[in-house]
């Protein structure tokens, strides 16, 4: 083939796909210019003009409406039944495809708070439209629950029930994907503090490992806690097993604090593995009991100890979940987490 002509082939190439790549970055410039636009037709007076803007934006790729979240938070009050309606169903969009479901569940939970009653109330349901994106917001729905405005009630415990029913039908979606029996394990777990700050910790031994990507863990020390029984909440199983396996009776309120899921056996069935669907809550004890005691039977329960941070980073044994005293730490000062962290699943229960 002739030099020349070879070299018209490569430069003419060359400029196709760089206008396609320039052509792509138009786009994505011309979609955000317009979505800024139709943010600012958001606010403007005229109902008609935001009725409008909203349906554009209801039009649009999910992708590019991040920069909109903010103004479609504040139409869930607006006067028009439609605009609201339509933000909500936007937002569930934009949550349905991980962006940025984070900032959305944090400041629909501000909302539950305002002093406008349709505010809160479509705060309430948009939660409850988010579905399991927005398991962070059950502390919040649950006080919600207890509102003296009954229309309120009624949207969080509508909000609380979905966000339920969709956590359990991930981990089913999440098992059936990977190939697994369909089998799910609730568990909720106490972090109990006490007034020096140091943490009441049990410590398991087994014959085989729980663990199957740990096949050599079979000492360990966790926090007390166990599986969630019939008709029984996680912050009430907590409780429960915490006065079973130490003896120690906490009334109130313990703020949730920590998420978690991981793949197990199942301790009935040791053939079998189960996703774990874990709640840490956290209470401070006022006095540090003199005397603990554990009345399970069914545990490999070998022993019951407080311990310091301090203590446990210096220790050969492992602490569970990985990571322990680091992420035990601001909660000993204090400093819980407005909504529940997600905690990742890795590491040998040391740092």
């Amino acid at each position: 083939m002739n030099r020349k002509v070879l070299w018209v082939i490569i430069v003419g190439s060359l400029l196709l796909g760089w206008g396609g790549v320039f052509k792509y970055h138009s786009t994505k410039v011309q979609q955000r210019v317009r979505v800024e636009e139709l943010v600012v037709l958001l606010s403007n007076d005229d109902v008609d003009v935001r009725l409008k803007a909203t349906k554009a934006l209801s039009c649009m790729r999910s992708a590019a409406l991040e920069p909109a979240v903010p103004a479609l938070l504040g139409a869930l009050s607006d006067e028009h039944p439609g605009i609201r309606s339509l933000a909500v169903s936007i937002l569930w969009r934009i949550g349905s495809f991980g962006k940025p479901e984070d900032t959305a569940v944090t400041t629909l939970v501000e909302y539950l708070d305002n002093q406008v009653p349709e505010a809160r109330i479509n705060g309430a349901r948009a939660l409850g439209r988010l579905g399991w994106r927005a398991e962070p917001a059950i502390p919040a729905l649950t006080a919600a629950r207890r509102h003296e405005d009954a229309d309120m009630r009624a949207a969080a415990q509508y909000a609380l029930s979905t966000i339920e029913a969709s956590v359990q039908a991930r981990i089913t979606q999440n098992q059936n994907r990977r190939g697994a029996t369909v089998k799910t394990r609730n568990c909720a777990r106490m972090i109990v503090i006490s007034p020096d700050r140091e943490i009441l910790m049990v410590k398991y031994e087994t014959n085989e490992s729980i663990n199957p990507a740990r096949p050599d863990l079979l000492t360990y020390w966790v926090t007390p806690g166990g599986g969630v029984d019939n008709g029984e909440g996680f912050e009430e199983t907590a409780k429960r097993e915490l006065e079973e396996e130490t003896g120690i009776d906490v009334t109130g309120v313990c703020p949730w604090v920590w998420s978690r899921e991981e793949r197990l056996y199942d301790p009935n069935d040791w053939s079998e593995l189960a996703l774990y669907h874990e709640r840490y809550f956290v209470t401070w004890l006022e006095v540090k009991p003199s005397t603990l005691r554990n009345r399970t039977c069914d545990e490999p329960i070998v022993a019951l100890r407080w311990w310091s941070t301090d203590e446990m980073r210096s220790s050969e044994e492992v602490f569970l979940p990985p990571g322990f005293p680091d992420l035990v730490e601001p909660i000993l000062s204090g400093e819980v987490p407005s909504m529940p962290v997600m905690l990742e699943v890795s590491g040998d229960g040391k740092e």
